[in-house]
């Protein structure tokens, strides 16, 4: 079912325009779809308990952007990994995200 352009070309039929990303893109796979969640889930959870935490997961998804996706065994244990920090934010007692980098080999 295309339609027709007025100079008599056919167009394109409309696809979705994805949100999450800007981009013309037709679906996600699962996975991506659970990355996606989480990360707005994240971002929601973090903007309620102190916003300036939201920078703190915007950079915690940024580092985890060279992952390729074939990678499937390292996403799920980072979406994983997530999901128990995401779960940690409901705790009446934790009033912010921070993150710590722990510095390996010398002192």
């Amino acid at each position: 079912a295309s339609t027709r352009h007025p100079r008599g070309l056919r167009a394109r039929p409309q696809q979705q325009r994805c949100l999450c990303c800007a981009s013309m893109a037709t679906r996600h796979s699962g996975l991506q779809r659970q990355v996606l969640a989480l990360y707005r889930e994240a971002l929601r959870k973090a903007r309620r308990k102190d916003p300036d935490s939201v920078e703190t997961v915007r950079a915690a998804f940024r580092r985890s952007q060279d992952v390729p996706k074939k990678d499937f065994r390292t996403i799920e244990f980072l979406l994983r990994q997530g999901e128990r920090r995401v779960k940690m934010l409901d705790d009446p007692d934790v009033r912010g995200v921070k993150v710590f980098r722990v510095r390996r080999g010398g002192a």
